[in-house]
């Protein structure tokens, strides 16, 4: 049986002195040099809900908001990390924040079209983009790469961030802001699921719910938006190509 009281269980030099004490020890050890640091939103989650406490009706609202969170986390383009947007994040349901949640909405919509462009360009065009958003490695840059990143559906699980955007929207309240909750919220949930299947049998391509379901819900103020935002679409995939 191996010795895993010693380092060269782990790929160490041996000798238990040398060995990792704790499992974050472990992980650090297997780690190339340049991830050390490198958080998935996953991790930041698991830390929250340490903190939460284990009883049921904690855990379960908790639950069901991660995926909304890291919708709008993934929707800003972040450079920053999850655990750093959930610490400036509030009043998800509206609450004292009702007013400037509702404006927030509006501008998530807004972020959900320009991540659907973002995502739907080649690599080429998304980089020939964010060079035009800002210098190579500034933050508006790397923002636009972040953004093509999260929400390419040709990428693993760039199709399910969009549905998840798609899912978002859906449970916007149109008027106070904050989200739907309960019943409301799982037939919303459902519906948006059952959506997706069927245009999947119809066989639409990937990528293709986000933009189908922004089209449909949208105001005219936001279609005249999306045709310019595709009329920019159009000559940044022509700057590229030529």
């Amino acid at each position: 049986m191996a010795d895993v009281t010693g380092g060269a269980y782990w790929g160490l030099p041996s000798g238990p002195t040398q060995a990792p004490r704790t499992a974050a020890d472990v992980a650090t050890s297997l780690i190339p040099d340049y991830n050390i640091g490198y958080r998935t939103a996953a991790m930041d989650w698991a830390d929250l809900m340490r903190n939460v406490g284990g009883t049921w009706a904690n855990r379960v609202p908790l639950s069901d908001l991660r995926g909304q969170l890291e919708s709008r986390w993934q929707l800003g383009g972040p450079i920053g990390g999850f655990a750093e947007f959930l610490g400036g994040y509030a009043h998800p349901y509206g609450g004292p924040d009702a007013v400037k949640r509702a404006q927030e909405d509006a501008a998530l919509r807004a972020q959900a079209y320009k991540a659907q462009r973002v995502g739907a360009m080649s690599e080429d065009q998304a980089i020939t983009y964010a060079m035009e958003q800002g210098a190579l490695e500034s933050d508006p840059y790397l923002r636009a790469i972040s953004l093509h990143d999260f929400f390419d559906p040709l990428e693993e699980g760039g199709e399910q961030r969009q549905f998840n955007v798609a899912n978002l929207l859906a449970l916007q309240r149109p008027s106070s802001g904050g989200v739907y909750q309960g019943r409301m919220a799982r037939n919303i949930q459902n519906a948006m699921s059952a959506l997706y299947s069927q245009r999947f049998g119809q066989g639409y391509g990937a990528g293709t719910f986000l933009d189908w379901y922004l089209s449909q819900s949208e105001t005219p103020q936001e279609k005249q938006a999306r045709e310019a935002a595709a009329a920019e679409a159009a000559a940044v995939a022509a700057a590229a190509s030529g």
